[in-house]
């Protein structure tokens, strides 16, 4: 019978080490190619779910849409700023955010299209607020003014105008003592949500520009 040399045993123990490492190797590469193959398939999910939903946003749009486009802060002009003036400047632009309002509301505002019959009086606005549905455009301007894209003057309706600044944000954008004022806050006060955005130093000029902002408002009911 052969005898076993002193280190015989020694190299068996290393072999089986590193047949051990090889194995424990050999589980954690099948491991993390299986990780892979799920991952590819749950990541083409989430990004062919994103571009469907972007689709939808977009598809709506065009179906069912009212935009709000308006001037954030307070400034003074030397001429008054007509409505057609901000349709061009609306229509160049693309929405900031989109806004959900519930079915109510978005019927409301169409019904301000709708119901208004022009008057003789055709002084205009001095526009800071734009609404547009479809091919309809209303224009709001200081002292709860509302005149048509002609710059021809319509009856307000103060409720749905409070609304409307409210929902788009627009009254976030001035402090208390400037908008104690406006018509709509004296009969219905400030919104539980109004939250002033202070402006940083970087946006001084910024609001020299009057960049506008542009607002869609989709009904809830249809997301």
């Amino acid at each position: 019978m052969a005898q076993s040399l002193p280190g015989d045993s020694h190299l068996a123990d290393l072999k089986e080490s590193t047949m051990i490492r090889q194995v424990l190797y050999q589980q954690v590469k099948n491991e993390e190619n299986m990780k892979k193959k799920t991952f590819i398939p749950i990541l083409l999910i989430l990004l062919l779910s994103c571009s469907n939903m972007h689709k939808s946003i977009e598809s709506r749009h065009i179906s069912d849409t009212i935009y709000v486009s308006y001037y954030p802060y307070a400034f003074t002009s030397n001429i008054s700023n007509p409505c057609s003036t901000m349709a061009e400047e609306s229509d160049k632009k693309e929405s900031d955010s989109i806004i959900y309002i519930t079915q109510e509301n978005f019927d409301r505002i169409k019904h301000l299209f709708n119901k208004n019959k022009s008057t003789t009086t055709k002084n205009g606005c001095d526009s800071r607020i734009l609404v547009k549905y479809g091919n309809d455009v209303i224009c709001m301007g200081t002292d709860s003014c509302l005149c048509a894209i002609n710059d021809t003057n319509i009856g307000i309706d103060l409720d749905v105008m409070y609304m409307i600044k409210w929902k788009s944000g627009y009254y976030n954008y001035f402090d208390r003592t400037e908008l104690i004022y406006d018509d709509a806050i004296e009969k219905y006060g400030f919104p539980d949500d109004y939250n002033y955005n202070r402006p940083d130093k970087d946006d001084t000029n910024q609001i020299k520009k009057f960049t506008l902002r542009k607002i869609a408002f989709l009904p809830l009911s249809d997301q």
